[in-house]
């Protein structure tokens, strides 16, 4: 009997370590951690809601910190758009590259504890299907033998289909000067300008030789100055004439 017993606690313990171990499987297939490793998801959140073809918003703080001797070529970064492929095991498919090799690290001897990124310029694709299953995956590549490749999830958040109607654009009317024809020159428009006192514009661009405004003609009006009325006056009746014959009424008067 005590055999008995033995062998059905332990069978007991298996089942129970078994049960724990499916258990902590599925949480870690199933949930999505927003901090891991120094980094950590400050959008998108649970509440975000992206439209397809839109801009969609990105922020990731790091407290991950670079040494002297860090290379450019280490510790580098992938962020890829995916959905969860929900049911037991989980599972999510990639659908979009979101930025690709690249280091979030707290500079060598900064004061500072963190960086962030902030990533405004991303578009999210127009083709993809509305639904609440997305999520934003951070995974940071494997450095040597004792490292080992780090990621981090944010939150499932929705992405809704784009219903903006595009404003259909007014056409604009163009209005094209007219050309002189082949037997029309410059020269004769010109010729053409002078005969109607006009002013003549040359040809600039695209726009043609023409005839402009219409020239303005002086009118000359003779000076009222008194003396020089008088000398018009002497001037209009023979001018030393005219003083020869009133010198000989003079001398008659005389004699």
């Amino acid at each position: 009997m005590a055999r008995f017993s033995c062998c059905k606690s332990s069978s007991n313990s298996l089942l129970f370590f078994t049960a724990f171990l499916f258990s902590l499987l599925s949480f870690l297939l199933t949930s999505h951690t927003t901090s891991a490793g120094g980094y950590t998801f400050q959008n998108p959140t649970a509440a975000t809601r992206w439209s397809t073809g839109q801009p969609g918003l990105i922020t990731i703080v790091s407290t991950d910190a670079a040494k002297a001797d860090t290379p450019s070529t280490s510790r580098l970064l992938t962020i890829t758009l995916r959905v969860s492929s929900g049911g037991i095991f989980g599972g999510s498919t990639n659908v979009a590259v979101i930025k690709d090799g690249f280091q979030l690290l707290v500079p060598p001897g900064s004061t500072t504890e963190s960086v962030t990124l902030a990533i405004s310029d991303w578009i999210v694709p127009a083709t993809l299907p509305a639904g609440n299953k997305y999520f934003v995956h951070l995974a940071r590549t494997k450095d040597g033998f004792f490292d080992f490749p780090d990621s981090v999830d944010s939150p499932t958040f929705q992405i809704v289909a784009a219903n903006a109607t595009t404003p259909t654009p007014t056409p604009t009317t163009t209005t094209t000067a007219p050309t002189p024809t082949q037997t029309t020159t410059c020269n004769d428009i010109k010729e053409q300008c002078a005969a109607q006192s006009k002013a003549f514009q040359p040809a600039s661009g695209t726009t043609p030789c023409s005839c402009g405004a219409a020239l303005i003609v002086p009118n000359i009006i003779e000076s009222t100055n008194s003396a020089l009325s008088s000398k018009n006056t002497f001037q209009s009746t023979g001018g030393p004439t005219a003083a020869l014959i009133v010198l000989l009424l003079v001398v008659l008067t005389l004699f």
